[in-house]
């Protein structure tokens, strides 16, 4: 991600308008490594994010804290990774609260620019934040792992800034990077590339077959943040990339597949996902969501949850937004439990899930 030349402003933050235009270097969003140390202190971990930056700045009183917080986004809570990652911003239709591992992706980011996609940037007239604490949040978001909701935090055992970092990942000033392909810390932390780093050595030009985004010497043909082009990204639709296109992969799995070995057997029973007669009444299934075969379908694709505002149950050909995956993994919830209770699904029946929410949710 590039910031140049951008006036940066806090998450609603309460204060007196300023205004200030930073030119910064140029990065890629897998290695963030723009300013070091944050002035606030914050290390891209969820933990220190949330207590240096979101719960001081944004989860004030008549803002993001609070019974009725605004926009629905509460950041002052414990658990505030839940309710940013894989969450579809309630104000603005197909953006994504926080992408895993994809700052530029994240209306999170977008919304301290000043032309956000939608709405105005934030704080509405509050003071600047320190461009070393965006850098920490955008380091934060490029670490968070798809399937993992923590950037680094304890809970999920993931890199913590200053310590071990994840096998590929080499840690320079205290941020996970990946050092083969980081135009900031080509090869070794420091060595910044003018042009492009490949392999871990700086390059006036990208060997084929790969070429140069944002100083990153990639293969468009595989590569699931770069797919075809620089700009097209797999991951935010929960896709791969393959020859060139985001693709859902091989195995095409069906709504029957998905009834007949999830639906049916795990969640359109008694007391759950399946209207159930008690004496001469018959009461409504949990959540006011009907899994039973000749409803499922039409109490998923496009409906909203009920229980997360917001978010959509079934996105047709977006596995990213479609919260039912966030209930099957557990990961990204707004409220409730891992589903189906008390029997967690397989990998294997949760890619099937996503293959028929992938290939169109038919």
């Amino acid at each position: 991600m590039t910031w140049s030349h951008t006036i940066i402003k806090v998450v609603c933050a309460v204060g007196l308008p300023l205004a200030t235009i930073f030119a910064c270097s140029s990065s890629t969003d897998s290695s963030s490594n723009l300013f070091a140390p944050s002035v606030s202190g914050c290390t891209p971990t969820t933990d220190s994010v949330q207590k240096t930056l979101f719960a001081p700045k944004c989860a004030t009183a008549g803002c993001h804290a609070g019974a009725t917080p605004q926009a629905d986004l509460d950041l002052g809570s414990p658990g505030v990774d839940a309710r940013l990652v894989g969450v579809a911003a309630t104000q603005c239709a197909g953006k994504t609260l926080v992408v895993a591992g994809n700052a530029s992706a994240s209306y999170l980011v977008d919304k301290l620019g000043t032309k956000p996609s939608c709405g105005a940037s934030m704080p509405s007239g509050g003071p600047v934040l320190d461009p070393s604490d965006v850098a920490c949040i955008s380091n934060w978001i490029a670490m968070i792992k798809p399937g993992s909701v923590d950037g680094g935090g304890s809970s999920s055992g993931g890199p913590d800034a200053g310590n071990a970092c994840n096998a590929g990942y080499t840690s320079c000033n205290s941020v996970c990077v990946d050092t083969k392909s980081d135009p900031m810390n080509c090869g070794t932390c420091g060595n910044t590339c003018p042009v492009a780093c490949s392999n871990g050595a700086c390059v006036t030009a990208c060997p084929d077959p790969t070429s140069n985004c944002s100083g990153a010497c990639v293969d468009l043909k595989t590569n699931n943040d770069h797919c075809g082009d620089c700009a097209t990204s797999c991951t935010t639709q929960g896709k791969t990339c393959t020859n060139g296109s985001c693709s859902c992969g091989a195995t095409v799995s069906t709504l029957a597949d998905v009834q007949g070995q999830i639906f049916t057997p795990s969640c359109a029973t008694s007391n759950c996902h399946a209207p159930t007669k008690v004496g001469m009444k018959t009461l409504a299934p949990q959540a006011g969501l009907d899994l039973t075969a000749a409803s499922a379908r039409a109490n998923l694709v496009g409906v909203a949850s009920s229980t997360c505002s917001g978010r959509t149950r079934v996105v047709a050909g977006n596995v990213s937004s479609s919260y039912l995956v966030n209930k099957l993994t557990g990961v990204g919830m707004c409220s409730g439990s891992e589903m189906p209770k008390g029997a967690k699904l397989a990998a294997g029946k949760v890619d099937m899930v996503k293959s028929w929410i992938c290939n169109g949710a038919q």
